[in-house]
């Protein structure tokens, strides 16, 4: 198989936060990272007194993480306070992000309803110039692939 020329990088990614999964906010003039993890599928495995390796099953798949860095501010629309307020409200909070920008007939990934799980206050330093982020990580079953409308 030939060598692709089809590579992206995430520099120009949009991303988009949502309290309701309907009403979604471009926040991607504030976030820095979206970084997916967990979403394991469970794998069984047993051995027989006949033969050298396992008989595999699968099942279910594990809840998934998504994390996003993003800049603190103050605005009390912006990204900070809409994930401040899921949080501390224990209320359903949703995230999508579009790899190669807010283009349509690109993949688009959509989280199902989640809730956040980290509180998002942010750290900071004296000696340290960059701006300040804070990490919203939000715990959710599942992430489908659409296409950007």
């Amino acid at each position: 198989m030939a060598q692709t020329t089809g590579g992206m990088a995430g520099a120009a990614a949009q991303v988009e936060m949502s309290t309701n999964g309907s009403s979604w906010t471009d926040i991607s003039g504030f976030a820095n990272a979206v970084e997916p993890d967990g979403g394991e599928r469970q794998i069984g495995s047993v051995f027989t007194f006949d033969g050298d390796t396992p008989l595999l099953t699968s099942g279910k798949r594990e809840a998934m993480g998504l994390k996003a860095s993003i800049v603190y501010t103050e605005g009390g629309s912006e990204a900070f306070e809409t994930y401040r307020q899921a949080y501390e409200n224990n209320t359903r909070f949703y995230m999508r992000w579009t790899p190669a920008g807010n283009t349509a007939g690109k993949f688009q990934f959509i989280s199902s309803a989640g809730f956040a799980k980290t509180p998002p206050y942010p750290a900071v330093k004296a000696d340290e110039a960059e701006a300040l982020l804070f990490d919203a990580e939000i715990t959710v079953a599942s992430i489908t692939k659409a296409v950007h409308a």
